[in-house]
């Protein structure tokens, strides 16, 4: 899935000094603990990108970064 629109909350998070993690799970059992393990840690924004969709697990959380308007998310 095009992960362009988030690129802009990937920086702002990097600007604030917070770390931006990738996870490769090997499957949908991995994939769940490595969100609850982000959760249980303070993780926000937390999102899975798969082959044909999106899955949003936690909100961005503060103000939204400003984001050119032909990249609305």
């Amino acid at each position: 899935m095009n992960q362009m629109p988030d690129f802009a909350y990937y920086e702002a998070a990097a600007r604030e000094g917070r770390a931006v993690i990738s996870v490769k799970p090997g499957g949908e059992p991995q994939m769940r603990q490595a969100v609850e393990t982000l959760r249980r840690h303070g993780g926000q924004f937390i999102n899975h990108f798969g082959l044909f969709t999106t899955e949003e697990f936690e909100r961005w959380h503060g103000e939204e970064p400003r984001v050119p308007g032909f990249m609305p998310r």
